[in-house]
């Protein structure tokens, strides 16, 4: 089975961000140098990494452990939902509202990495 170029840029993206010299401002300020286009898929990006880890913060609440990143991304989707009832948008292309967090995307990673099993790095 072959793997999109999509699926192997979110693989480097994965691994590289596990790195501890990995800079995201770096990233970031270079994705946001970028023709109007382009921005507009970086956001469509942005938008469904705060989906996908507000699904993932509700079921980890639910068994008593979350981390920072999973609550900002939670509070976030919550902005990004509101935004979304006030404006219509015709150039991106964004994740529905809603969704079960008892049913949730399956290319979600449970515990894909090392440290999320680490209690240390988890608030309840």
């Amino acid at each position: 089975m072959s793997t999109t170029p999509e699926m192997k840029v979110a693989e480097q993206l994965a691994n590289l961000a596990e790195s501890h010299w990995f800079n995201p401002a770096v990233l970031g300020r270079k994705l946001s140098d970028q023709p109007y286009y382009t921005l507009d898929r970086v956001m469509e990006l942005v938008v469904h990494i705060i989906r996908n880890q507000s699904v993932k913060h509700k079921l980890e609440a639910e068994n008593g452990n979350t981390t920072e990143g999973l609550l900002l991304a939670n509070e976030l989707d919550k902005h990004i939902q509101v935004i979304k009832q006030q404006y219509q948008f015709k150039n991106l292309k964004l994740p529905a509202s809603g969704g079960d967090p008892k049913k949730p995307n399956k290319s979600l990673p449970t515990s894909r990495y090392s440290w999320s099993e680490d209690k240390a790095n988890l608030t309840k």
